[in-house]
Parts: C-alpha cells; sequence; structure tokens
C-alpha cells in the first residue's frame, strides 16, 4: 500500500508479499477494507502502548503531552512509517462510512481522549471535565497541532522538528492552564460543567 495507494493494491497484491493464499485473507477478514481497518486499529494500538505507559507524569501534564505528541509523530522505531500509513489512507478515502473510515475514526476519537486527559491533568481539573467544552475544543485544537507538526517533521530537520515539537509542547501547556484559569474563575465553587448543561 505505501507504493500503490489504498485503491491500487490488490489482494492479489497482498497474497504475494505474505505468501498467503486469497483463501485465508478472505476467511480472516473477509475483504481488503476489513484487513486495512485492522492493520489500522493494530498500528495506533501499538503506537500508543510504546509511548504512553502511564497514566499520570509528574510534571503536572507536560511530561504527558510529550509523551502524545511522541506517541503520533513517530518517535518509537517505525511508527513514522506507521504515522505515514495512517495519514495517507486517511487522504486517499472519502467519507464513505467503510469499515476503514470507521476504523479511522475510531482512532481519531482515542487520540481525542488522551489529549483531553493531558489537558485535565495540566489544568488540574477534575476527570470528569473531558466534556467540557473548552477542554473538548483544546483537544481538538491540539490533535490538529500535532498532525500539522506531524507533517512539518517529515520537511524539516530534525533539530528543526525538535524545537517545533517543543513550541508544541510549551503552547498546549499555556492553553491549557489558561482554560483551567478560566473554567475556575466562572465556577469557583464547582467543577465545569459538560458541554451542553
Amino acid at each position: 500500500m505505501s507504493e500503490h495507494g489504498y485503491t491500487a493494491t490488490t489482494i492479489s497484491m497482498i497474497t504475494e508479499l505474505t505468501g498467503l493464499p486469497p483463501s485465508s485473507i478472505y476467511f480472516q477478514f473477509g475483504s481488503k477494507e476489513n484487513l486495512l481497518a485492522e492493520v489500522l486499529e493494530h498500528v495506533a494500538t501499538n503506537i500508543r502502548l510504546a509511548v504512553l505507559p502511564g497514566a499520570r507524569t509528574s510534571d503536572g501534564g507536560r511530561e504527558r503531552i510529550g509523551l502524545i505528541r511522541q506517541a503520533f509523530t513517530g518517535a518509537p522505531p517505525g511508527s513514522s512509517d506507521s504515522r505515514r500509513l495512517l495519514m495517507m489512507v486517511a487522504l486517499q478515502l472519502s467519507d464513505s462510512g467503510d469499515r476503514v473510515t470507521e476504523a479511522l475514526q475510531h482512532i481519531r476519537r482515542r487520540r481525542l481522549d488522551e489529549w483531553k486527559r493531558a489537558i485535565i491533568e495540566i489544568g488540574d481539573l477534575p476527570p470528569d471535565s473531558e466534556s467540557c467544552e473548552e477542554v473538548e475544543r483544546l483537544a481538538e485544537f491540539a490533535l490538529a497541532a500535532s498532525d500539522g507538526w506531524f507533517l512539518a517533521s517529515q520537511v524539516v530537520d530534525e533539530g528543526h522538528s525538535r524545537a517545533l515539537g517543543e513550541v508544541l509542547t510549551r503552547t498546549l501547556s499555556v492553553l491549557a492552564q489558561r482554560a483551567s484559569a478560566d473554567l475556575k474563575a466562572r465556577r469557583p465553587d464547582r467543577t465545569p460543567s459538560p458541554t451542553g448543561a
């Protein structure tokens, strides 16, 4: 798929590379779409497990942002190729509702949840703050910024990429702390209310 793209890759090409008969692939996965969806889920899970071993960090979340950034931008060996695969497939697919699109949406939701937890940790917010509008918007921004940073890291030298990553980490830390202060100022005696409440 990395050579031909998702659409042009056939089951015949996959069987030639793997040595498996087509019947085994169809029996196990049912279709090329299901095979790719399983691969994408597996890749995303392995990247997360390689870099996010602990739930909390000692520095109030800043390290967690760095770990999340690393998890989805190529820090573990081989994960840069995995991240490129995820992006390439996402760019090739239309919003058709098929199994691959569903897998990509699931991966995206998991990434948003990781960003929300980091933001809550940095802002010293209650764990149930994940549904707050401010936390959700900041997590969306963090996800978009990390995707942009990954793309930039593919075309700039390693030193510049590292510097951009540090800017991303500091910016997200400051924004999370400001959002927390705003939430606490509006509701000093209560936890932030969930979206729509």
